[in-house]
């Protein structure tokens, strides 16, 4: 994206609110943008809404940002898309790793099951309750699932054996499981 593809007439018909500029600056770039997306998403669709908030946003800050040249267009798309696509990721990575925990909170499969409440209503109550558990598998809870650490790193950051870490998680995931087994939100069959 170094040779600029942006001259300053499409600038100024951005600014003046033509849409058709904002359609050719999409055009050009595109394909780019999306290729920067993909570098950190690793998912197409995602990388999609990705590029298109970031147009979107051009749009909607074409009056207040200083764009004198198209170099400053490519710049700005480039910073928006790569911040969003590294958070966009970072979600994913966020959202797996609640998937990751809901499937040991019913490890149990033949025992337990969710009563009829959306996922993400569930990783929401999950997240909540971690921010309430004790100390250190508090600690490890949020490392594990919500920064995304592995045991090595929680070990580290906490200054802490690696088993210490895996027996703190096991009893943080318990109390998980109890109390939301006391919500109703989990329940035994049989």
């Amino acid at each position: 994206m170094t040779k600029t593809l942006i001259d300053e007439d499409l600038i100024k018909r951005l600014k003046n609110g033509d849409q058709n500029a904002l359609r050719e600056i999409e055009k050009k770039l595109h394909k780019k943008l999306h290729e920067l997306s993909i570098s950190f998403t690793e998912n197409a669709g995602e990388s999609e809404e990705v590029v298109q908030d970031a147009l979107l946003a051009l749009w909607d800050k074409r009056d207040s940002l200083t764009l004198n040249a198209g170099l400053d267009v490519i710049k700005y798309l480039s910073i928006v898309v790569r911040n969003a696509s590294i958070n966009k990721a970072k979600s994913t990575k966020r959202q797996d790793q609640f998937k990751q925990m809901f499937l040991f909170l019913g490890d149990r499969k033949d025992e337990m099951f969710v009563n009829n409440i959306p996922f993400e209503e569930l990783l929401k109550t999950i997240h909540s309750e971690i921010k309430h558990l004790p100390g250190k598998p508090r600690d490890v809870l949020t490392l594990f699932f919500i920064q995304g650490m592995n045991h090595k790193e929680i070990s580290t950051r906490l200054n802490m054996l690696e088993s210490t870490v895996r027996s703190n998680k096991a009893r943080g995931i318990n109390k998980i499981r109890q109390l939301l087994l006391k919500k109703g939100l989990l329940s035994f069959l049989g």
